[in-house]
């Protein structure tokens, strides 16, 4: 007879990585990653998107021009879980504030750390 075997699961939907607003979202193992898109607007930087995913892996690269930048979502500084990124900060880009985790020389121009 033909038709589904009852016994067998449904196939599993692979449908790509999960969205996250703070690290609480991602599960264990896994860091929210930023995907952070700065673009020179009005002499300053501007946030053009801010996408946010969760990885297993997401390596900060961060630096101090209007560029794209790969941050990890923090919510306290206990989230930030590379030793070379132990500050967890908020920044604001022309009036939009995104929080990540930073080394202690990007902290000094963070507005607030905690």
């Amino acid at each position: 007879m033909g038709g589904s075997d009852a016994s067998q699961p449904p196939p599993m939907i692979d449908a790509g990585p999960t969205t996250c607003a703070a690290p609480a979202d991602c599960a264990m193992g896994q860091v929210c990653c930023g995907k952070l898109n700065l673009a020179p607007m009005n002499m300053t930087c501007d946030i053009q998107s801010f996408d946010k995913t969760c990885q297993a892996n997401c390596p900060t690269m961060v630096s101090f021009q209007c560029a794209p930048q790969q941050v990890q979502i923090c919510t306290a500084s206990t989230d930030c879980k590379d030793a070379k990124f132990p500050n967890c900060c908020t920044f604001t880009y022309d009036m939009k504030q995104a929080t990540f985790c930073v080394d202690n020389v990007f902290k000094l121009a963070a507005d607030t750390c905690n």
